[in-house]
């Protein structure tokens, strides 16, 4: 003999015998059926994000993922559904509110975990109708708790558990009760001391108002509004003269951003709000019977996880709505078309990419150095891009004429070499002395073709130094202009060390002074 859920599961599939879901939501939550489903096209739509009217765009970036512990659903005071994340949880939730009675839906779902935890709760009037919160995991493993307010009579508390999704046990009242799984029929469920089942009910008029604000949570679900996140880090927007990355190999350039979860991108949202509208399509939530039979809401609820959690997964998985550009981490991605490069950043489409670095707007290509290239056909020279008027001199961009044979004026051509200011170029070396026979001397030991050694000094043209006797009775060479002004070398001594016109002043004359257009030696400064 039948008992109360046999004949409400026949009831159920003549109801509707169109709709997949009010005729299968049952079977398919305990025989897989519901899990089967996720091979039907509407999820493969879901994947890339697809909706009627709608086409998913490049996406503003979310923050990257990161894990958190999962938090209960909160629900948020509107009829407006939102979904938002923080951490690794994304969450959505619904209130709707009719004739004194509110049906409010909360989803959390934890995206390292691949955890859902389900809510629901119906109320009129303040007092409790129905509370559900149910979690499952990928693979079917789901739990559910029921607690009927005083609004219903017949149960009160229901606690149910699956291990794959398709097979049920549990207590209705602190009753067990098991459910058998036959994928070809309809389930049969026995409460394990054989007494009767229990029948519920509810105060008239809660069945067309509950039915009606199922719908409109269904309608609200199926086109959630996804809150942004917190901005993100970008790179530098504008260029300069200076070109992207040039100077430093660990700058990125120009134009680009940090990858995210993408979970606020409008492909992901439309996948999002595709998985839901397809899962309520298939779980029997909008029927009035389930509410009132412990096991059939459990499966419901169970059915709709099990669905949204497989269709969530593709919505994740690579190329998907919501990782449409794996870069880094698993789900966290660049926008749809976008380039990832270095292996951790973004660089819109819009943008080349040359040696891991993101150009930035107006380049269009790379440089045959591989660099990126210059805007609008500017002079490319070094880390530089020229402006108009001026030509690339070595790595300088210079004046036009500015130019010493690849060396920025005032600087030094010498053997590809820029040597500095007023250098000479000395044996294909730069040289901040003179150049004499091929050799660097410095300026002061310079004399005609030689370089005095540091203890000589020139002496009509040639170097000029004391004999080892003069040395030895304290002589050192001096150097002074004779009458013609040609450098000459003397030998002074202590007493009278300073040399003056190719003689060495006597003593207390310490001054070597021009007079009527020679030099003569002075006591007295000729500055006064």
């Amino acid at each position: 003999m039948s008992h109360w859920f046999d004949r409400l599961c026949q009831g159920a599939s003549k109801a509707q015998p169109e709709t997949l879901a009010r005729r299968n939501f049952l079977i398919g939550a305990f025989s897989g059926t519901a899990v089967a489903l996720l091979d039907s096209p509407p999820v493969a739509h879901a994947q890339f994000g697809l909706q009627t009217g709608r086409q998913p765009g490049r996406p503003p970036i979310g923050p990257p993922i990161l894990g958190d512990a999962p938090q209960p659903p909160r629900f948020l005071p509107t009829s407006t559904c939102k979904r938002t994340m923080t951490g690794s949880t994304v969450r959505q939730s619904v209130q709707v509110v009719s004739n004194g009675v509110t049906y409010r839906r909360a989803i959390a779902y934890d995206t390292v975990t691949k955890s859902l935890q389900d809510t629901l709760s119906i109320d009129r009037n303040g007092q409790t109708f129905l509370n559900v919160t149910a979690t499952s995991l990928p693979g079917g493993s789901s739990t559910a708790a029921i607690d009927y307010g005083p609004l219903v009579t017949g149960a009160r508390t229901v606690r149910v558990t699956s291990v794959d999704g398709k097979a049920f046990r549990g207590t209705v009242d602190g009753r067990a009760v098991l459910s058998t799984v036959n994928a070809k029929q309809i389930p049969t469920t026995e409460f394990l001391d054989h007494r009767p089942a229990p029948v519920l009910s509810a105060p008239a008029g809660m069945r067309s108002t509950v039915n009606a604000l199922a719908k409109q949570v269904r309608g609200r679900l199926s086109t959630c509004v996804t809150v942004p996140a917190n901005p993100i880090l970008h790179g530098p927007t504008h260029l300069t003269n200076r070109k992207a990355g040039a100077l430093d190999s660990s700058d990125p350039g120009i134009g680009w951003y940090q990858p995210g979860g993408t979970f606020d991108a409008p492909g992901c949202t439309d996948c999002w709000n595709n998985c839901g509208d397809f899962a309520l399509q298939h779980s029997g939530l909008e029927d009035w019977e389930t509410y009132l039979s412990p096991l059939a809401i459990a499966a419901a609820i169970a059915s709709y996880d099990l669905i949204l959690l497989g269709c969530w997964g593709v919505c994740q998985a690579p190329g998907g709505g919501c990782d449409p550009v794996p870069c880094g981490s698993p789900f966290v991605s660049c926008g749809k078309g976008d380039n990832c490069f270095r292996g951790d950043l973004c660089c819109p489409a819009s943008m080349v990419v040359c040696n891991n670095v993101c150009c930035g707007p107006d380049i269009k290509d790379c440089g045959s150095d591989g660099t990126c290239a210059c805007p609008n056909g500017a002079v490319s020279c070094g880390a530089m891009c020229c402006p108009p008027g001026q030509i690339c001199c070595g790595d300088t961009c210079v004046p036009v004429g500015g130019c010493n044979n690849g060396c920025p004026a005032p600087l030094v051509s010498c053997n590809g070499q820029c040597c500095a200011p007023f250098a000479t170029c000395c044996n294909g070396q730069c040289c901040g002395h003179a150049c004499v026979n091929n050799s660097c001397c410095p300026q002061a030991q310079a004399c005609g073709g030689a370089c005095c050694a540091r203890d000589q000094v020139c002496s009509n043209g040639s170097c000029f130094s004391c004999t080892p006797m003069q040395i030895r009775f304290g002589l050192h060479p001096c150097q002074s202009n004779g009458p013609n002004g040609v450098p000459i070398g003397v030998c002074c001594g202590a007493s009278s060390p300073t040399c003056c016109g190719g003689v060495c002043c006597g003593t207390g004359q310490n001054f070597c002074i021009p007079s009527n257009g020679t030099l003569i030696c002075s006591a007295n400064s000729p500055i006064h």
